[in-house]
């Protein structure tokens, strides 16, 4: 009599941040379980990075080696139950605001009959968050007279399509034809002597509001 060995080699994958800015790190998580009946060997995945929207950075695995240029995980054995995990950090790529990029791991090779062909692969997508803050300025009287008082509006607004934070403007005044009086802003701060207006974070349609007398 012979019992043939027999593998279900699965594996899935996750990504620390689904909607991440341009320049942000994110950490791949990967694992890789043998659902049994036997235990496995020669286990092989494929997990290349999709290098025109991310770059790698670091890598660790709880067996065997990985190597990011040719993307494979050379495993190893791994017993009925057993499971191994490898962690990828890498960097979102600049200009790839608004663009998304699935990462997709597969198994290549078991040297036993894996009888599961559906798990076999998982896949992250992210998609690189972008914004479009954009400003108008308008003045009280364009044409005042000498010691008058003017008022300065200024309006910020994202117009999306994701939401924004750590806006910050500059606006400073021209010292040697006005002299501040008064500042308010509907949100953040405004410093005058250097003309930062902090606003913060601005929701997708989301508009701030700084009035400078």
């Amino acid at each position: 009599t012979i019992a043939v060995t027999a593998v279900d080699v699965g594996v899935t994958k996750d990504v620390s941040d689904s909607t991440p800015d341009e320049g942000q790190q994110i950490v791949y998580t990967i694992v890789v379980t043998n659902n049994g009946p036997d235990s496995a060997s020669g286990v092989r995945f494929t997990d290349l990075l999709p290098t025109n929207g991310v770059t790698h950075l670091t890598n660790s695995v709880s067996q065997g080696s990985f190597e990011p240029t040719n993307g494979l995980w050379q495993v190893g054995a791994l017993a009925n139950g057993g499971s191994a995990v490898l962690i990828v950090t890498a960097q979102v790529n600049s200009a790839t605001a608004g663009m998304s990029f699935t990462n997709t791991v597969t198994l290549s090779a078991v040297d036993q009959a894996d009888t599961n062909a559906a798990n076999n692969s998982a896949s992250a997508t992210i998609t690189v968050t972008a914004v479009d803050v954009g400003v108008t300025k308008s003045v009280s009287d364009s044409t005042p007279d000498e010691g008058q008082q003017i008022v300065y509006t200024i309006v910020a607004t994202n117009n999306g399509p994701d939401n924004a934070t750590g806006v910050r403007f500059t606006d400073l005044l021209p010292t040697n034809g006005v002299t501040h009086v008064t500042n308010s802003a509907s949100q953040g701060s405004y410093e005058p002597t250097n003309g930062l207006w902090q606003v913060g974070a601005l929701a997708n349609g989301g508009s701030a509001v700084l009035i400078v007398t």
